[in-house]
């Protein structure tokens, strides 16, 4: 019930409180032969909050219709 109404109040709002939009960020190594010393062979991949993919998911699925993509 108190997910559901922060939810609806952060879509009739339009605002999202700052702890949504922290991520925290991890490496991982981009193939398993090659040197572990090298910042190059690393990718970064960001783990954000289970609640902002919750909105994202509800403002994909009601805009769907309205979002276009580009060939850029």
């Amino acid at each position: 019930m108190h997910v559901t109404q922060l939810l609806n109040a952060v879509i009739s709002h339009g605002a999202l409180p700052d702890s949504f939009l922290s991520s925290t960020v991890i490496t991982i190594p981009k193939a398993r032969n090659v040197s572990m010393y090298d910042s190059a062979n690393y990718r970064g991949i960001a783990l954000s909050s289970v609640y902002l993919k919750i909105v994202d998911n509800i403002v994909l699925h009601k805009y769907y219709g309205r979002l276009n993509t580009s060939e850029l």
